[in-house]
């Protein structure tokens, strides 16, 4: 009888120990397959974001570009605009208080509104295309960021050589509204660029 009691003891042991281990390794079996799930479901997403984002970009309808091309090269007409109302000479003051009245300051407003219409078409396409970053980097922000650029520093450069860095009332508010342009450009240039370069290095 006690052979046979620690027989039974024995085995129920062994069965509990048995299904200790099987319980283990099962539940180490699913959060190994759980583990790979998610990474299976990341990497994939990933890639299936980009490539959609390729696709989208080659498949644009060509008026869009066209549009956003148009609108970039009013706006860098505007910023021309600008540093026109600098005179580069030195009227007597009949001749400056016409000028300032009649050619500045008309020159001066067509350039804020053709800034303004252009911020307000490369608006409108921003919002039109804002899930594919690829286009909003290549064909707004990259060409916007380098006018805006080349406007600062045609005005820099009007103001410097021409006019021995004597500012006028005009010359600021075109380096004002240039700079201002600049950096609204060079912030979501700086974090699509970021994140699509992350975007790569992850799928790499």
């Amino acid at each position: 009888r006690l052979a046979s009691i620690e027989e039974d003891l024995g085995l129920r042991y062994s069965a509990q120990n048995a299904g200790n281990e099987e319980g283990f390794y099962s539940s180490a079996a699913i959060q190994q397959v759980d583990t790979g799930g998610k990474d299976s479901l990341i990497r994939p997403k990933c890639s299936e974001i980009y490539k959609d984002m390729l696709f989208e970009y080659d498949s644009i309808p060509f008026k869009f570009k066209l549009f956003a091309t148009c609108s970039l090269w009013l706006l860098l007409f505007g910023f021309v605009l600008f540093s026109g109302t600098f005179t580069t000479f030195k009227p007597n003051p009949a001749e400056e208080a016409l000028i300032s009245k009649v050619e500045n300051m008309p020159m001066f407003v067509f350039g804020i509104l053709f800034c303004g219409a252009s911020s307000c078409a490369l608006l409108y396409l921003s919002r039109r295309w804002k899930k594919n970053w690829i286009w909003l980097v290549e064909r707004i922000l990259l060409p916007g960021f380098i006018n805006s650029a080349t406007g600062l520093g045609n005005a820099l450069i009007s103001v410097g050589t021409v006019h021995h860095w004597e500012v006028s009332a005009t010359a600021k508010s075109t380096i004002i509204i240039t700079t201002s342009y600049l950096g609204i450009f060079t912030v979501p240039l700086l974090w699509y660029s970021l994140s699509l370069w992350r975007m790569k290095k992850e799928l790499a």
